[in-house]
């Protein structure tokens, strides 16, 4: 006699949007733009985001300034120096007037500079390896002066902790009468690296001339400290991660290192189209085609 038996199964069925997404995320940054580029030729209703007019392409775009893609600055590595950063500023620490403990310090401030010259790491963290590795107990205020010592060093901006640090010492070292360039980079930095000229021009009570030349000013600031100079590693110049993977104030945080992707959106003129046309053959295309793209 056959028995009745009850039992329960978990399955998941995954949607096109998310079979999509996967196969996405396999898919190196270099292909991924050939990727997108052989979609935008296919679907109509995916389309490049067109910059603003008029103030952005009057003073020649601020390139290294759009927010959510990795800048492209190879352009300030075209010729190498046979010398190290680490090399450089080491020479300039001969002349100054230090106490053996600030000088390790400061040395060890800049064995810990990442490739293109940033400090990544908190003091938090640096002064928790001092200990552990090197049994040695530091102050903050020591390792701050430390800090500021090897910021003084030049190229200015060595030892910054993020772009907006490092445009804002340069202002300051090189530019300290312009006091509306370092406003804006340290106050207002996100709108600035968003374009977002009316906010700028508004919130500060500047015209758009004033704007345009602080966009100039800081196009010429150097925004990688270590460019020109030598690697450590051969290896270093021709091999690139997909992205790299930090953790900041105990926090995980995952940014692209290198990338020319360009911000792409749906199609407004295709939504609209899908709005107000009536023809069920062209809405269903269009429906397809506006999924696809999101």
């Amino acid at each position: 006699m056959n028995k009745q038996r009850l039992y329960q199964k978990q399955s998941q069925n995954l949607s096109p949007k998310q079979i999509q997404f996967l196969g996405l995320l396999q898919v190196p940054i270099v292909a991924l733009e050939k990727r997108i580029e052989e979609e935008l030729e296919e679907n109509p209703a995916l389309e490049e985001e067109q910059e603003e007019e008029g103030l952005e392409r009057e003073e020649g775009s601020a390139s290294f300034y759009t927010q959510k893609s990795t800048s492209n600055y190879d352009s300030f590595q075209i010729e190498d120096k046979q010398e190290t950063l680490a090399s450089y500023l080491l020479k300039q620490l001969i002349g100054l007037d230090l106490s053996p403990s600030i000088l390790f310090l400061v040395k060890y401030l800049i064995n810990s500079l990442d490739d293109s010259g940033f400090l990544k790491r908190d003091l938090y963290s640096i002064s928790s390896d001092l200990l552990v590795n090197n049994d040695l107990v530091v102050s903050e205020k020591d390792l701050k002066f430390a800090l500021l010592t090897m910021q003084n060093l030049e190229p200015f901006g060595v030892g910054s902790n993020n772009l907006q640090e490092c445009l804002c010492i340069q202002l300051k070292k090189l530019h300290k009468e312009n006091t509306l360039a370092l406003k804006i980079i340290s106050e207002y930095y996100s709108y600035f690296s968003n374009k977002n000229f009316e906010y700028l021009i508004t919130n500060l009570n500047i015209t758009k001339e004033e704007l345009k030349n602080t966009y100039a000013l800081v196009e010429k600031l150097n925004p990688i400290p270590s460019a020109g100079f030598s690697k450590d590693s051969k290896l270093a110049s021709y091999i690139y991660p997909d992205f790299i993977v930090s953790i900041l104030n105990n926090k995980i945080q995952l940014s692209l290192e290198k990338s020319n992707l360009k911000k792409i959106v749906v199609s407004k003129y295709y939504s609209n189209l899908l709005r107000e046309t009536t023809d069920q053959k062209t809405k269903k295309f269009l429906e397809e085609k506006i999924e696809k793209a999101k």
